[in-house]
């Protein structure tokens, strides 16, 4: 889905170049350049979105994927997965743990050290926003 909108992206973009270099000062140069600034407003405010999203409600699968192989001792894949997606080292899974608390749990020392080196918070509490 993303690579589509960022190849319309760039298409728009190159549109804009290319037509901007062709017309000359008329009403219609206006408002053809406003209707593309507008799709590149738009654009970037959903990109924007996108990422906030991400950011609050990060994928979930990843992280209970995560925990599950930090509580099988299954050190290898749990050491993939951190160096695949490091953005989930303090994110929660459905149960509400990190997987440094998985790994603590578990007595998991390897993979606690490489969390540790990671930068990982020692958080215990999840707190919720209320919306």
């Amino acid at each position: 889905m993303f690579p589509l909108i960022f190849d319309i992206f760039n298409e728009v973009k190159s549109l804009f170049l290319r037509q901007s270099l062709k017309w000359c000062n008329s009403y219609e140069s206006i408002l053809a350049t406003m209707w593309i600034w507008s799709i590149l407003f738009f654009y970037g405010a959903f990109m924007a979105m996108l990422k906030l999203i991400d950011k609050l409600f990060p994928n979930t699968r990843v992280v209970d994927q995560l925990c599950k192989f930090i509580e099988e001792g299954d050190t290898v894949m749990s050491v993939k997965l951190l160096e695949k997606y490091p953005k989930y080292i303090n994110a929660y899974n459905n149960m509400g743990y990190t997987p440094f608390l998985v790994a603590c749990a578990n007595g998991q020392a390897q993979i606690l050290k490489l969390m540790l080196k990671k930068g990982c918070l020692l958080r215990i509490l999840k707190f919720y926003l209320i919306w």
